[in-house]
């Protein structure tokens, strides 16, 4: 047996989902791992040579760390704002190749992946994976590198065509919505309902309140207007030294208006 320095096991990582598209290493933190790989806070970005094409590689980073610009962003309610792409020229024409790449491998695959998020900037477009057949909704580093792949070959052909997308300009990245990832509420929620929620919502006192919520339609009332939630069964929301959680807690069920909730992420226990 090995022993592995302490400074490692001082937190838990977690494995990095990487692609390169001419350009620029790309990160997303998805699966808890014990220990593997390279070591590090944070995801180094490099640049590669055209030459290069599409690189696909695991690693380890940090869960304390950030995966890309995108993640310190509040989460939309809307789907449609989660498609940034007016603010370059050739963004909706983006959008429509990552629309075409997703058909395609979803058909060849055969997988069943969707856009999360798609943002176009001047210097970068940046695309989120959602995974529909998975229950965090994550993709896996073959749905990444398909994805990144196909999406690739598309751009190349409309840069070399028409230069209708500026290639040599822009960074182009491929990674998952995250662990964490945020939700549409209330579109999101018969989806996750059996996952943990870290939910931020305004009670009817006008007080902001954070607590690690479960989705539980069943207990909300006949009239539709109200969301219904129940405290998950989470570290967070246990006694001392790790009791179970009282009756009283287990049996609570908080009620809110959809308007009332700030955002709702998929809560990452660790």
């Amino acid at each position: 047996p090995f022993l592995i320095p302490f400074f490692m096991m001082a937190a838990i990582t977690t494995l990095t989902k990487t692609c390169t598209l001419r350009g620029r290493l790309v990160h997303s933190r998805d699966i808890p791992l014990a220990f593997g790989g390279t070591h590090s806070r944070s995801a180094r970005v490099t640049r590669v040579t055209p030459e290069n094409g599409v690189v696909l590689a695991a690693a380890a980073s940090s869960s304390s760390s950030s995966s890309s610009d995108m993640s310190s962003e509040k989460p939309e309610k809307s789907y449609e704002r989660r498609m940034k792409v007016d603010n370059v020229s050739w963004g909706t024409n983006a959008l429509q190749h990552c629309s075409s790449a997703l058909s395609a491998v979803n058909e060849n695959g055969p997988f069943n992946l969707a856009l999360y998020a798609v943002d176009a900037r001047p210097t970068k477009l940046e695309v989120r994976l959602d995974n529909l057949d998975d229950p965090r909704g994550s993709p896996s580093l073959v749905h990444v590198e398909s994805f990144s792949r196909e999406l690739l070959r598309r751009l190349e052909a409309s840069w070399e065509d028409d230069g209708s997308f500026p290639l040599e300009q822009v960074d182009v990245e491929v990674s998952t919505a995250g662990a964490n990832r945020a939700l549409h509420v209330p579109d999101e929620l018969e989806r996750f309902k059996g996952q943990p929620l870290d939910v931020v919502w305004t009670n009817e006192g006008g007080k902001r309140r954070t607590e690690t919520l479960m989705y539980s339609p069943d207990d909300a009332p006949t009239d539709g207007v109200q969301l219904a939630f129940r405290y998950a069964q989470v570290k967070a929301n246990r006694g001392e030294k790790g009791r179970p959680m009282s009756r009283k807690k287990r049996e609570e069920v908080l009620l809110m208006d959809a308007h009332a909730v700030a955002s709702a992420h998929i809560h990452v226990d660790l």
